[in-house]
């Protein structure tokens, strides 16, 4: 059988030609025995060519055009067999922009988006291993990232790195995606079992990545974003203290009077008030403990696959935190977006490879609206209309690019407007973390003073009417 494949070598350059083997998987083995680094392997269906579907995808080397009229990665996304991801275009959370909110959205905001691109994992083939945080992320990436710059395969990188990685579960992963590397498979396929470990945007940028060829500088990026995640919440660890002080005040105050004071006696003294309240602490402080923990597990849960798309629409409801989401996510595409662009990519496989790349769910589905629109042959303007994400400037300097050629330059200048704003956004979000520490602290210890104030006078009261009544002095019969 005849296979198509795109492929890059040790230098980085983008070579493509056709082998005869058996299968596809004889055919990555053999590029990688080769030097080479498979890209995208797709069987030679010889179909009729129509001026619609044809993308030239130009090398190094030399022009190549394959009779499909298609990359071999947009030929391997439609074999047969390949699974088709459909998602909900819902619009939660999404302020509609540009000339999708003058028109009332393009875009029908009910029924579903077949995308026909996307790669799945069979359920059954989906692991629940865990385990890793974002610091074992970024000294993973950023070791990756180094070997790869250096000038060593991913196989090799990976081979190397794998036995070396602390973290177990991460050294685990490693190891497969090592092997897959060996065997000729994406590493991307490798991570996308591991939902728990790698999340959708970030196998989006690995696969975004093996697609263009520039995987080393995917991984700088991905090392980078993690960095940058980490900075956002570095100093996070004190707004979270002034609120649990708050919340622990709360539970210190309320027994304290009520306890001491209506307990207390002149005969008996305090001690037996004091008593109770150790009683009722006793209580307290473990269900407020308790209560912190319940918040950290709900956090935590938040974070699994399932739930990744309500988390992502509930914090596009959070200025300015969904401000920041959705200027990374947009970010994150506009870039890729215009890497693949330079790459040679063809409009509606390079418009694929970004939109997986956008960190919020919600975003990617809008995204993923005007993909089926790209296949059908619609122009990149039309395509960011549809979407209702970019306001008219946008819209119109990305016109202007596309009626003088220059998309690449008008991608360029919009990447660096968005970066522009995930700055601002990034640090409004920082402030706005502080404040909101300082707000709950001052709430809850407030409510703790207005409580010991009412409370220490209610009770003085009562001592004084139970110990110092008129019926106390009042001789029997008399």
């Amino acid at each position: 059988m005849n296979f198509f494949y795109e492929a890059t070598d040790s230098s980085g350059q983008t070579v493509m030609g056709r082998l005869d083997a058996a299968s596809e998987a004889e055919v990555r083995q053999r590029l990688a025995q080769m030097g080479y680094r498979p890209q995208a392997v797709a069987p030679n269906p010889a179909p009729q060519v129509t001026p619609s579907q044809q993308t030239v995808m130009s090398t190094v080397n030399a022009p190549s055009q394959l009779a499909t009229g298609q990359t071999p990665a947009a030929a391997v996304r439609g074999m047969p067999g390949q699974s088709a991801l459909t998602q909900p275009s819902r619009s939660s959370g999404i302020i509609l922009s540009g000339n999708a909110a003058r028109s009332g959205s393009a875009v029908s905001r009910s029924g579903s988006v077949t995308v026909s691109g996307a790669h799945t994992v069979p359920p059954d083939n989906v692991s629940t291993l865990a385990g890793v945080n974002d610091r074992d992320r970024l000294f993973f990436f950023q070791q990756l990232a180094a070997l790869v710059k250096s000038g060593m395969t991913i196989y090799a990188a990976l081979d190397n790195l794998g036995p070396r990685t602390q973290n177990a579960s991460l050294s685990k992963v490693a190891r497969e995606m090592a092997d897959g590397a060996r065997t000729g498979r994406r590493v991307s396929d490798v991570m996308e079992r591991y939902p728990r470990i790698f999340e959708e945007h970030i196998v989006g940028l690995v696969r975004a990545g093996e697609l263009g060829g520039f995987l080393e500088i995917v991984l700088s990026e991905i090392a980078l974003n993690y960095e940058q995640n980490l900075a956002l919440f570095k100093g996070s660890w004190l707004p979270k203290m002034m609120a649990t002080q708050g919340l622990y005040a709360l539970a210190l105050a309320i027994p304290v009077f009520p306890d001491i004071l209506y307990n207390a006696s002149l005969d008996r003294g305090i001690m037996p008030g004091v008593i109770q309240y150790m009683i009722h602490e006793a209580i307290l402080l473990p269900l407020t403990f308790l209560l912190i923990q319940l918040c950290k597990l709900g956090w935590r849960r938040m974070q699994q696959p399932g739930l990744r798309r309500s988390r992502d629409a509930w914090v596009l409801r959070m200025p300015p935190y969904g401000d920041l989401h959705r200027q990374a996510a947009l970010a994150a595409f506009i870039r890729m977006l215009r890497r693949l662009y330079h790459a040679g990519i063809g409009p509606a496989a390079a418009w694929e490879g970004a939109m997986h790349t956008a960190g919020n769910v919600v975003i990617r589905e809008r995204l993923a609206t005007s993909y089926e629109m790209m296949q059908r042959g619609v122009s990149l303007p039309d395509a960011f209309a549809a979407t209702g994400l970019f306001n008219g400037n946008i819209e119109q300097l990305l016109m202007t690019g596309h009626v003088s050629g220059q998309v690449v330059e008008s991608l360029d200048q919009i990447a660096e407007y968005y970066q522009e704003r995930v700055d601002e956004a990034a640090e409004k979000s920082r402030k706005a973390m502080f404040r909101t520490g300082r707000v709950v602290m001052l709430i809850l210890g407030g409510l703790a003073m207005a409580w010991l104030l009412h409370s220490c006078y209610a009770a003085t009261f009562h001592f004084v009417d139970k110990n110092f009544s008129p019926d106390i002095f009042t001789p029997p019969g008399g």
